[in-house]
This record gives C-alpha cells, structure tokens and sequence, in this order.
C-alpha cells in the first residue's frame, strides 16, 4: 500500500536510519528500554546491583523455553536451533512475551503467566481460599479475575449460621486489601478485574462502589451485561433482578435507569466497565465446557457418581480428589473434588427407563439428536427427547472403549417406547418421561480435566464450571511489534507478510512452550491451563504501523487496513497452531470444543484454544519502542527532568524523522510540543497533524470503531480505552457504550480525562464541647500556646487554578471579614493518590496557621522555591505543589501581585507555545507513583507517560 503520505514518510525514516534498523532487524534498546529493563527485568545479586543485559535476558528467556521441545521428541541440536529461533526474534524486539515471562523464565519462581481467572463459590471458606489464591498469584507475578456473580446478594439469610451476608460488593474489599500488602514478584502491585452480572441484586451497589475514588483502588471493575438487558435498556424496559443461589426473581429495575447509573459512574471515575456476555459467548471455543457466565450449572447433593472406589455421592467426594469412572476409562477429578456452592432451586429429569438426575436448570446434559449428540441445558427437555447414558464395559480393547462409545453414541438410536421399562447399565441413550421443578437445595461442583463430565445417576453430564476464561485458567501473552513487520525503502512502506507470517509461527511455538515450562502457583491452575491450551497471541505497535503506511489512525482507510492485518494473523495462528497439532497432538479438550468433530462441520486439529488476543502491553512497548497495543499515540514528545532539574524533551522518533526530513523541525517546536501533548502549531503541515493525532484529539465513535475492526478477527478480547475530554458528557459515554454493543464488541472501558479533578477536598473543625471560649492552653513549661480561631459558617474567597509538573491544581483561599487569608484548600483531582494526600496535609497545616494568626508572607516564605517537578504558567513558573500553594497565598495576599520569584526567565517564554485559536487538548491524570509523570489510562490499565519508567498497574 502506498500513497504519497507513505512515500514522504518511507523517505523520511530512510533518511533518519531507521529503515534500515526495521529492514535489518535490528533490535536497538533505547537507553529508556534499558533503564526499564535495569529497574524491573533484569537480574540482580543479593545486593540489588545488576548482573544480567538485555542480550542476556533475551537469552535466558530462549534457553529456558526452548527446552519444552525436548518433552516432544527434540534432539540437543533441534532444541539449539529452536533457543537460536526464539532468541532472534526476540532480541530483533519483533515479538516479546508478557512481563512475567521476561522475568521469571530460567529463574527460580519460573511463573510465566500474565493473569489468571478464579472462581469464587457462595460460601466463606470458597471465599477466603480464593483469597489465598490470590495472594499466592499475586506474589508470583500474575494478575486475578473474578466473576462474583455466585455470591448471595446483601441481607440474604445464611443457613449454617442464621444470619444475614454481607454482599459480594463487601467481600471485594477482602481482596482488594489482600492485594494492597502483597507485592507482585517483588516488581509491583496485583492488578484485579471484578465482573457482576447486571441481574444481580446488588448491581447497582457495585456499579456505584467507585464513585467517591476512595474504594476498590487495585480493581478495575466491570458489568455483565446480555444482549436482552441491552435492549431493554435501549427501549427504557424493566428486566429481573435473580438470586444467583436458585435463579428466583427477587424483584425488578428499570433497565434504562439501570444504563443510566453505569453512564453516570463511568463519567465519573472510569468504572464500570461493560462487559458483553452473549458476544463472548457467540466466540466460546469450548461451550463444553460450559456457557460463559456469572453462575455455575450444579449438582444436587445426592447425585450418585461412578467412581473406581464404587459408587459415591457428590457429598461424599466434598473437599478431596477421586477417580470418576466415565465409560469404562478412570478420569482424576481437580484436588478440591466437589465444593459446595450454595442452595438453589433444581429440576429433576425422570427418563422412562426409571433413570433420575436433579441439577440446576442451566446444567448440560448430553442428548441425543438426528445429527449426533450434542450438550443441551436440563431446563429445555421436553419428553420423548433423547439423553446419552453412560457405558462401563470393561475397557478390553487396548482403552479403546470411549472411542467406540463416541462413534456409537453418534448413531442415531431406535425409538424407545414409553412401555420400556428394562433398567441396564450398557443402555445407549434414555427417554425423558418429564421434567419437574424442585424447592432449593443444597448443590454442589466439580471439575473433572480432560473430559469435563461425569457419570450422574448414569447420565453423561458436564461437568459444571464458569469460565471468563475457565476457572483456573491462566493466560500465556506475547505480543507482535506490528511497527517492524514492514519493509522500508525511499519509494514506499509495505507490510512484510512473510516475516509476518514467521513471526507468527514462532510465536505461537514459545506461547505453547510457555505452557509447558511453567511453575504454576495453583495445581487447579496447572490442570485446567492444560486441559484446553489457551494461548493470547496478539499486537503492539498499531499506531507505529499506521504512521508508515500513511494512514490517519481515525480513518475509514486505516479501519479497512486493520481489519485485513487482524484477519491475516488470525489466521496464520490457527494455520500454525494446527501444525503443531500435528506434531504435538490438539488440546485434551479439543473433541467437543469449537474445532473438534462434536461442533465443527470441518474438524481441524488445534493445539491451542482461542490463539489470538489484543492484551494490555504495558512496559513491553516500553522495551521494544513501540507504541501501546491497537492505542493511537497518547503523546508526541516528553520532558524528563535529569540532573539540576534539567529538562530534557524526548519526541516521537517518527515525528523526529520527518521534521527533520521536511525542514520543520525546531528544539522550541519539540518543547511545546512536550508541553501540550500534541503538533497542532503554526508551522506543522496539515498532514503530519492528520497522521500524528493522538489519543485526546481522536473523537470516541473512532476508538470504539477502531476497537470493533480489530474484534471482528481475534479469538478472545481486545484490551482497549475509549479516552474522552474531559468536557464529554455522559450522553457521550452512552452512545460509546451503544456502539460498542451494536458493532459486536465483547466490552468496552472507558476514561474521561481529568475525571476525578471535580471532587472537591474538604477540612473541618471540631468547636469546644460546651461551646465556650477556653483559656489559651499553656506548655509543660508554662509557655502560652497559640489558639485557631473559629470557623465563621460563611465565608468569602477565591479559588484559582495552577499548572504544575503533576498536573493541574485549584487552590482556594478564604478570607475573614477583615480581607486577611483565614483558611485554603487544595485539590490535583487524583483522590487518594500520594500527590493529593501531602497536598492536604500541607493546606491543612497552613489554614492552622492563618487561623492562629501566623503571618501569612512568612508561610510563603517557607513554601516559596521548595522544588519538584517545576513547570511554568502563564507568565510564572511553579516549582512544585508547595510553591504553587505560596504562589496562590501570595497573591490573595497581595491582591493578585505574582513574586519577583516565580517570575519566569526569558529563556523559557521563547520556548512557550503560541496561542491558537481553538488549542489543542493537553494529556492528564493521576500522577505516576514511582516518579510523578503523567499516568495514561490505556488498554484498560494504567501506565506511566515517562518514557523512562515504565510503571505499569495491569501487567
């Protein structure tokens, strides 16, 4: 694909050199890249100093996954030629893994995996040990997902005890507090996502639990929502709240108030999410085991199960391993065997043959059809339907016996008559005689890998078991630096599809491998990793890619671009997960998923489930120079202060490239460009403004587009933020979040800049009990001790708005009624980040001061010139949150004079931007924790701007 923007580009990285790096394969690590590295990669001694490089982290990532080869027939010099293969392609910085490969491959911890999905089942001790679990992942490096739509809502009667739950909003701050005092691997904080199912009674609890910013701070939470709950939204209809122990109505809302309360607390802070159930599961790729959703189908607790101890209830096999007996073939069951999961009205199926079997009303059980078996809720069988029943002939064939059932079971057998009343185990199939409703009982769960069924009272039922991903599923990461799959020459930029193709490969090779070579924190999470092989191939450096093929990221042409790039390594994941099917053998689970002969008209052999993904890239863009996963640039150029407060601008090195090339580049141009975030300046072309807008210039209606072209061709998700202005409205927020449900989106997140800046910080004071004036209490040593005065209910002041180095901030100053300072206040509109905390004290500490008659010039005095990330204002220049407190004092003080000061030096209003008529939106957020630079909301995580950090919250 060319055009004339492709050439002028393709000439301009000619020129700058760096297409001969893209073409070479040459991966250079950018003094960032490796700065990120040495903080959180790299291997350290006892001490903390550093005693590994960047080759020799690449290496050790190589030889270590390299060795899964050697479990599939690999000889020494097949494995040596596979670690060569994965070290090229990962030291060239065209594929890298998620973090937590990078850092523990070839170590001692060896957890490998990203994140992980956890049931968490209606009852405390299911509660807590998810917990532990979690505590357990956290340290080993990973992140945790929950569904708790399992858990009984608040107020709902507990049986052992006779008391009333708490909820499952209350039971999240359990492990949002476990996560806050586990570090991650030694390197950073867990991240959480939380997913609610919209009939949940408490719903509307848990989409408000975020608003005031001060709860639920290491989760990013999101709604589950179905197509049905959608419409009714849309049409402003009511739908029914359900007890997710029995599935009984507990009462109604109004759907469209419902969607309301979800706009209104995305609008204000950024959560919730929403979540699309129906389209995840439209893409399930193992409906066997199980429909994707907030509650498990169960088992009463009499349900008799075959096993090689003889027959035993689900009770009986609580809370320990066993082996199932499932025709004739001996299956291990997960360690915890059955768990309880609460008390839920059931249906019992009676066949004609005398045969029972009371589960929930959404439990699969297999039925016999004219186009074969196939899986069927209990719920929807009519009489006269056919049911498969279990066979246990002795297994004399070599083990042979379940695939002579399978093809047996695929006949279609002769009508049974309802006179039929012989009872035999070897029976083929059943005849549903009727299905009645039950009063709640107590059900139960269980996993069984590798079959996902069991013998129930001689049906052949699923297992139970949710699965956002499975219980106990990990996700295995690594991502395609789209930006280095072009050639590059001075006539024109095309995409490189052989060396797409082979990355491709090698890819999935090291994801399948990672499987294998990983030290999992769980043996449940080991097992069902296993069982279906799930892999997350997917991409960074979208917004690179897009810039050299000359396409504006918010473009019909650059969405047409996308869509086939998606279409095109979709499809080579699955052609080259289907080879090492054929060397390796396809996933345990394969048969009855998606791939397998049981569902697809054309059987092909996978070795993985789902390959393809779009995950969050964090620091791995980083370290590779690439752009953020499928996100548009966030920022062109950044400041970084070095020593003496240097400050230095770091730019866009395509931008560079070709501002250099067509004569527009400037150091000044550089700077302002840093400062505003974006290159709408005099003097810029219109189409280098058209191919470099970044995050905050890009309408919404384009990310959630951009976000759909993408879906329509990856297995699993796609990890995106929908960025607003901060002047959007929620009117704008819902029709993003329409859209995204009527472009088939699987969820949507979304951040409107600068959303927690209208929350106003308070300080209050507590009068004299008897409401009295006191004598001026006095030291041990008899000194007289200063006194604040009282509050007056009314009062008069201004509040003013400062730009500092970590973002913008409002000081009010109050004034008694004689005009002097009496009290100030003080908001960065980041709640509960450090910034706002030392912000607080120190405006707290200054109104005690005014309000004991201190001086106010001698508290600017003492705050004046305290330095930290400095920045100037309109005409001023403000060293830090401190001095911009003195500034505001100083100048309601001393009727809006600034300070000889603060004035800034005539170097630095050279360099400041020159007003526009409609001024570009400027990047802001909370600040960074590690060191104070702008945070960007991306990819549905949080990860710092500075090109040198590298702080990352979600991977």
């Amino acid at each position: 694909m060319t055009n004339d923007t492709n050439r002028r580009v393709a000439a301009a990285l000619t020129a700058a050199g760096i297409a001969e790096e893209v073409n070479n394969r040459r991966g250079t690590i950018t003094e960032n890249a490796l700065t990120v590295l040495q903080r959180r990669y790299l291997g350290k001694d006892p001490d903390g100093n550093v005693i590994e490089d960047a080759p020799g982290m690449f290496r050790r990532v190589a030889v270590n996954l390299s060795q899964a080869d050697l479990l599939y027939g690999a000889d020494e010099a097949q494995r040596q030629e596979t670690e060569d293969a994965f070290y090229d392609a990962i030291s060239s910085l065209d594929l890298l893994p998620n973090s937590p490969t990078l850092m523990n491959a070839g170590r001692e911890l060896q957890q490998l995996s990203a994140c992980f999905v956890l049931p968490v089942p209606d009852t405390l001790e299911g509660i807590f040990d998810a917990v532990k679990y979690t505590a357990i992942i956290h340290k080993s490096g990973g992140g945790t997902g929950f569904a708790f739509s399992r858990l009984r809502p608040e107020g709902a009667k507990v049986g052992s005890t006779g008391g009333v739950a708490s909820g499952p909003v209350s039971f999240i701050r359990a492990f949002d507090t476990g996560t806050d005092v586990v570090k991650q691997g030694g390197t950073r904080r867990g991240a959480n996502m939380g997913i609610l199912d919209v009939t949940h009674p408490d719903i509307l609890k848990f989409i408000q639990v975020k608003d005031k910013g001060d709860q639920l701070l290491n989760f990013n939470i999101s709604v589950a929502a179905s197509d049905e709950f959608m419409l009714k939204a849309l049409a402003r209809e009511e739908y029914d709240l359900l007890d997710p122990r029995d599935g009984t109505v507990t009462g109604s809302l109004n759907a469209g108030e419902v969607f309301d309360q979800l706009v209104a607390s995305a609008w204000t802070t950024g959560d919730p999410g929403l979540v699309f159930m129906d389209a995840i599961n439209r893409q399930n790729p193992n409906p066997q085991l199980g429909r994707i959703e907030s509650t498990n189908p169960c088992f009463a607790g009499h349900t008799v199960i075959k096993t090689t101890e003889g027959d035993r209830t689900a009770h009986q096999l609580t809370g320990r391993r066993f082996t199932a007996l499932i025709n004739g073939e001996e299956w291990e069951s997960a360690p915890e065997g059955f768990f309880l999961t609460g008390t839920r009205h059931t249906i019992t199926i009676q066949t004609v043959e005398g045969w029972t079997l009371t589960v929930t009303p959404n439990h699969q059980v297999r039925v016999r059809t004219q186009d074969g078996d196939a899986w069927q809720e209990a719920a929807s069988l009519l009489p006269d339907d056919l049911v498969v029943m279990h066979s246990h002939t002795p297994a004399t064939d070599g083990g042979q016996t379940r695939d002579a059932y399978r093809q047996l079971a695929t006949i279609t057998a002769e009508p049974i008559t309802k006179t039929r009343t012989t009872r035999t185990e070897h029976c083929p199939a059943a005849q549903i005689a009727q299905v009645r409703r039950n009063d709640p009982e107590e059900v139960y769960d269980v996993q069984i890998p590798g079959i996902n069924a069991v013998d129930a009272n001689g049906f052949y039922a699923a297992q139970c078991g949710e699965q956002p991903l499975a219980p106990y599923e990990s996700c295995n990461l690594a991502s395609i630096n789209l930006g280095r799959m072009t050639t590059i020459t001075p006539e024109g930029t095309t995409l490189d599809r052989q060396r797409l193709s082979r990355t491709i490969a090698l890819a999935v090779h090291i994801l399948d491998n990672v499987i294998d070579m990983n030290s999992y924190p769980l043996p449940q999470v080991d097992e069902t990793t296993k069982l279906t092989r799930r892999i997350g191939l997917g991409v960074m450096g979208l917004a690179d890619l897009l810039v050299q093929m000359g396409l504006r990221y918010d473009s019909q042409e650059a969405l047409d671009f996308t869509r086939e790039l998606m279409a095109l390594i979709q499809q080579e994941a699955h052609a080259h997960s289907h080879q090492l099917a054929l060397a390796r053998g396809p996933f345990p689970a394969w048969e009855e998923s998606s791939y397998g002969p049981d569902l697809a008209p054309e059987p092909l052999q996978m070795r993985n489930s789902a390959p393809t993904t779009v995950a969050p890239t964090g620091t791995i863009s980083i370290i590779a120079g690439a752009s953020s996963g499928i996100e548009p640039f966030f920022a062109l150029a950044f400041e970084r202060n070095v020593m003496d407060n240097t400050r230095l601008v770091e730019s866009n090195p395509y931008l560079e490239a070709i501002a250099r090339h067509e004569g527009f580049y400037s150091e000044e141009l550089m700077a302002q460009v840093a400062r505003t975030g974006s290159i709408d300046h005099p003097g810029v072309p219109g189409w280098v403004k058209d191919l470099f807008r970044t995050a905050p210039e890009i309408s919404p209606e384009w990310h959630v587009r951009m976000q759909a072209a993408v879906q329509e061709h990856v297995d699993n998700a796609v990890s995106k933020t929908i960025n607003f202005p901060r002047q959007a409205t929620q009117d704008d927020i819902r029709t993003a979040y329409t859209l995204a449900f009527n472009l088939n989106c699987k969820g949507i997140t979304v951040y409107r800049d600068g959303s927690h800046e209208d929350q106003v910080l308070s300080a209050g004071t507590t009068p004299a009990k008897n409401g009295h004036s006191q004598a001026p209490p006095t030291a041990s040593n008899g000194h007289a001790l200063l006194t604040p005065r009282e509050r007056p209910r009314n009062m008069v002041g201004v509040t003013e708005r400062l730009r500092t180095g970590h973002g913008n901030m409002y000081i009010t100053v109050n004034h008694d009624e004689e005009g002097v300072p009496f009290e100030v206040f003080g908001n960065l509109g980041k709640a509960g980040g450090c910034d706002s905390a030392q912000l607080e004290a120190i405006t707290r500490l200054t109104t005690l001061c005014l309000r004991s008659g201190i001086d106010p010039d001698e508290i600017i005095a003492q705050l004046s010139g305290i330095t930290c990330c400095p920045s100037p204002d309109d005409g001023v220049f403000i060293k830090s949150s401190p001095d911009a407190l003195a500034l505001a004092l100083h100048r309601a003080t001393h009727k809006g004079e600034n300070p000889p000061s603060h004035a800034i030096q005539p170097a630095l209003l050279a360099a400041a931007p020159v007003a526009a008529a409609a001024p570009a939106p400027r990047p802001t957020g909370p600040a960074c924790p590690d060191c104070n630079s702008i945070i960007m909301i991306s990819e549905g995580c949080q990860t710092c701007t500075s090109p040198s950090c590298g702080w990352s919250k979600c991977i």
